[in-house]
């Protein structure tokens, strides 16, 4: 009885329907829509983060770095108007290798040779890419070719103590140029000897140490590939 008055009352007022009077079981579609929205949500929240993260490293971007890389741009220029024009010669082969234009290393034959006022001793040799040091989008380390090869030789003086001052030295190419001097008055010298090449394969190179620019060059200093 209690039932059937239940049903009618239901009936008389449209809810017989709509709303259970007893169920045990959630609705599975609202749990998943309710899911989706608030993914939905999450999503646009990660999103707007994002973009404003992306705004704000961008106006950093333009009011730092900007003048930064137009000074450091202005300060390349005139570091390039201060260096002379040509390449730019390594300090020893490490520093070849570091710039990436080392085409190889080479030995001398004799070490160490006698000569007028006290001896001379031979170091690493290489031969590298003649090259110019520059930039590359402002910032970065970069390095312009300019054709041809470079030999270099480092060598050091060690005068003597009682006939060094008198004499005279130059380390010169077998071909007639000018080279350079050695032990200038007589006092211990350390440098390196560079000559422009055309071929890298300096097997065929000779040179001398002389008193004087006539005087005969013996050719004795050869250069052989190095050895590891």
């Amino acid at each position: 009885m209690g039932a059937d008055v239940s049903s009618v009352w239901q009936k008389s007022h449209g809810l017989a329907s709509a709303i259970p009077l007893c169920d045990d079981e959630p609705n599975g579609n609202s749990v998943e829509a309710y899911g989706s929205a608030a993914q939905r949500r999450e999503m646009r929240r990660w999103r707007s983060a994002f973009l404003w993260s992306l705004a704000v490293s961008a106006l950093l971007l333009l009011c730092c770095g900007g003048p930064a890389t137009v000074v450091q741009a202005v300060l390349n220029e005139f570091a390039d108007n201060l260096r002379p024009t040509g390449d730019n010669e390594s300090e020893s082969a490490a520093d070849s290798r570091r710039r990436g234009i080392l085409v190889g290393e080479w030995s001398v034959v004799q070490p160490e040779v006698e000569v007028p006022g006290g001896r001379l001793q031979f170091g690493e040799a290489w031969v590298e890419e003649r090259s110019r040091s520059t930039r590359r989008l402002v910032w970065f380390s970069a390095e312009e070719r300019v054709g041809g090869y470079r030999v270099h030789v480092a060598y050091r003086f060690y005068a003597d103590p009682v006939g060094g001052r008198a004499a005279k030295r130059m380390l010169v190419p077998e071909d007639g140029r000018f080279g350079i001097v050695i032990g200038e008055d007589g006092q211990d010298d350390r440098g390196v000897y560079t000559q422009v090449i055309d071929d890298p394969n300096v097997a065929g190179l000779r040179l001398s140490v002389v008193d004087s620019f006539d005087a005969p060059r013996a050719k004795n200093i050869r250069l052989v590939p190095a050895t590891r």
